[in-house]
């Protein structure tokens, strides 16, 4: 028994030492495996790393060759070389690293569009990659509300057929409360403050209270309102890109001797609309031209309506370039460019209506037909938003800068830029006359015409 037991012994310690050497041959294994991916994973990390790292150097190396594209044109370009006073060399030292820490290009772009509100000039603005503005059909992300300060308070001004605000029951001549909860007076000093407008005051103020309920596409914004019976309300309205109709609108007044006709902005399709019915014209004892909402548009589409009402050939101003150079001059024609019609010389009496909203080329519309045919002029002070552009320049991202390069200047040298037209007769429309629907500067342009 006893030989019995030490031979089992030594077989138990045979057992013993041979499962300790698979363990440790196992152990050895993981462990040569684990390092093997510990290995694997730091290289991967470390490529990881990398690929990010140049990733952040080529999007901070493009943020800043934009940044700098930008700063740079309107340094060398700008039609002021005092670029208004502005300390453009310290803008570029604040906004600069933060262009260079730019997370994506909407943040870079929104950085740079306020760099440039300090040179409070409305045709200076950007586009980012991918952004497309149809002068001949400009698209607008809106609640369908038109805002603006009627007797000291913010009112609707118009709303859209078919919008957001028209589906919520809101109606012109209603007053704006709060929006999101803040009171409209906090909310529009805050945006005024913020630098959120461009030209003069009266200018800044209007284009403010305009942009009360800008937003990205597809948010939402609360407003709260209160009718004219004192009933207050509050409606959530979705923001939503819509596009504006730019058609020629024409219509006629006592009995067909007065022709009304509506400009929104001068494009070639506007233009080659009044070639249409240019004729038809002609039998009017009297025209009232409603610019009231023409922003702009083509020099060229406004030299084509113009022409209508001015001689052939005639000199009614000039874009001078930052070094006093005549870059070109606006002269009047005897063919349409923008239609086959043959241009008829209207010469009956002529009422213009305006608005803080009347811009660009319809200011020097309007200040050529008061200089050659003394038309009369009704409404408001005009925005005083007159300076040149030669198209867009492109950028290194894609995106592309519009800027001022030309300043105008009337034939008898006048600058409109900053200065506005004064209308020969001031008439402000009230919150009453919205809430019925009247229209006293149409009332008064076509009674003045009558007399005639």
């Amino acid at each position: 028994m006893a030989f019995v037991f030490r031979r089992s012994q030594r077989l138990v310690v045979k057992i013993v030492r041979c499962r300790f050497v698979k363990l440790r041959r196992f152990l050895e294994r993981s462990l040569a495996l684990c390092m093997l991916f510990l290995a694997c994973a730091s290289h991967l990390t470390s490529a990881q790393q990398q690929n990010h790292q140049a990733f952040a150097s080529a999007t901070r190396a493009s943020s800043l060759a934009t940044f700098d594209d930008v700063w740079q044109t309107i340094n060398d370009r700008y039609y002021d070389p005092s670029l208004h006073e502005t300390d453009w060399q310290g803008l570029r030292a604040t906004f600069r690293p933060s262009a260079a820490s730019a997370r994506d290009s909407k943040e870079l772009y929104a950085l740079m569009r306020r760099m440039l509100l300090s040179l409070r000039d409305p045709h200076t603005r950007l586009y980012a990659p991918g952004e497309e503005f149809d002068t001949e059909r400009p698209r607008f992300v809106t609640t369908g509300l038109s805002l603006r300060e009627v007797d000291g308070l913010v009112v609707v001004w118009r709303v859209e057929r078919n919008s957001p605000a028209a589906r919520a029951k809101v109606r012109a001549g209603d007053v704006v409360t709060s929006i999101d909860g803040e009171p409209v007076t906090d909310f529009l000093n805050r945006r005024l403050a913020e630098g959120q407008s461009a030209s003069r005051s009266e200018t800044a103020r209007f284009q403010a209270v305009a942009r009360l309920l800008d937003g990205a596409n597809d948010s939402l914004v609360t407003v709260d309102f209160v009718r004219p019976d004192n009933r207050a309300y509050t409606v959530q309205l979705r923001r939503l890109k819509g596009a504006r109709d730019l058609h020629l609108q024409l219509r006629s007044a006592h009995k067909g001797s007065i022709s009304i006709i509506r400009l929104d902005a001068f494009t070639s399709l506007t233009a080659a609309e009044f070639g249409r019915v240019l004729e038809s014209l002609s039998a009017a004892q009297g025209i009232v031209l409603d610019l009231r909402d023409n922003g702009g548009g083509e020099s060229e589409a406004m030299l084509d309506v113009l022409s209508a009402f001015v001689p052939a050939n005639s000199t009614i101003g000039r874009f001078i370039d930052r070094n006093g150079r005549i870059i070109t001059e606006l002269q009047t024609r005897s063919a349409m460019l923008s239609s086959a019609a043959r241009i008829v010389q209207l010469a009956q009496p002529l009422i213009i209506l305006t608005s803080p909203k009347t811009a660009s080329a319809a200011e020097i519309f309007v200040a050529a037909l008061r200089e050659r045919v003394r038309a009369r002029v009704l409404g408001e002070n005009t925005c005083g938003c007159v300076l040149g552009t030669r198209g867009a320049h492109k950028l290194p991202d894609g995106g592309a800068l519009v800027f001022s390069e030309m300043n105008y200047h009337t034939t008898a040298g006048a600058r409109l830029e900053g200065a506005g037209l004064a209308p020969d007769e001031l008439i402000k429309i009230s919150r009453r006359d919205l809430q019925t629907n009247r229209d006293p500067l149409l009332e008064r342009a076509t009674d003045l015409l009558r007399q005639k």
